[in-house]
């Protein structure tokens, strides 16, 4: 049995690569959006910093 054994083990090693790749890009995809996000808080936040002197 050891020769079907580790075809089992080189089937369940191609499935966790080709889920590591799709992780990978939505880990980028949810780093830019928070980027994008980012900016725009710290643009709302130099909108208001007149109003709330007490803002950096």
């Amino acid at each position: 049995g050891s020769k079907s054994d580790s075809s089992a083990i080189e089937k369940n090693t191609s499935s966790i690569d080709r889920f590591k790749e799709p992780q990978c890009a939505q880990t980028l995809f949810n780093i830019s959006r928070r980027k994008a996000d980012l900016e725009k808080l710290m643009k709302d936040t130099k909108r208001l910093a007149p109003i709330c002197p007490s803002l950096p």
